[in-house]
């Protein structure tokens, strides 16, 4: 079982978001202003 590196918690300083919380977010972004554009 490799139950050691599961529990192990991550170095993420405080106030950085996950690396997918941004991913997320500009994908989300992106597909607004694409959405918005095609109405214009």
């Amino acid at each position: 079982m490799i139950d050691k590196q599961r529990h192990r918690p991550r170095p993420v300083p405080h106030g950085f978001l996950p690396n997918w919380v941004l991913v997320v977010l500009a994908t989300g972004a992106m597909a607004l202003v694409g959405f918005a554009h095609s109405f214009v």
